[in-house]
């Protein structure tokens, strides 16, 4: 596999990032906590709380940017 190695922060302690950026073989960042430094995977619990700092850090796309996907597991 080739290309650019994904980048993964997590909005809060013991949510997993570092789980899943080995699973992704990617970088993983630990905890961010505004939009200076945007990752390319965002892990967050799945609560109300989670989803809104989500919401904070990751900018609403640009035209033609790709859309955003979340994900519970």
């Amino acid at each position: 596999m080739s290309g650019r190695v994904p980048v993964v922060g997590g909005l809060a302690g013991g949510v997993g990032t570092t789980t899943v950026a080995r699973a992704l073989h990617g970088r993983d960042l630990g905890r961010v906590c505004g939009p200076d430094l945007l990752p390319d995977v965002v892990v967050t619990r799945d609560t109300v709380a989670g989803l809104a700092a989500a919401a904070l850090v990751a900018p609403a796309p640009g035209p033609g940017a790709p859309g955003r996907t979340a994900a519970t597991f």
